[in-house]
C-alpha cells in the first residue's frame, strides 16, 4: 500500500497522536515538519493542525501539474 500511495504523490502519516479530539469535526490545516534524513523513506514528524476558528475558510481546487 505505501508504494502504491507513494508513487502517486500522497504520502501517508501514521500513528498520529497527542490531542486529536480537539481538531475532530472541525475544518483545520495540518502541515507536517520531518527530520532531514537523508536517503531515508520514513522519520519522525511533528504534526501541526491549524484551526480556523471561524470554520470559513475554504480551500480552492488546485492546478494540476
Amino acid at each position: 500500500m505505501h508504494n502504491l500511495l507513494f508513487n502517486q504523490g500522497i504520502l501517508g502519516i501514521e500513528n498520529v497522536g497527542g490531542d486529536l479530539d480537539s481538531v475532530t469535526g472541525k475544518r483545520c490545516t495540518f502541515a507536517f515538519f520531518p527530520w532531514n534524513w537523508d536517503r531515508g523513506d520514513g522519520c519522525i514528524i511533528r504534526l501541526v493542525a491549524m484551526m480556523d476558528k471561524g470554520q470559513q475558510y475554504r480551500i480552492e481546487a488546485g492546478e494540476d501539474f
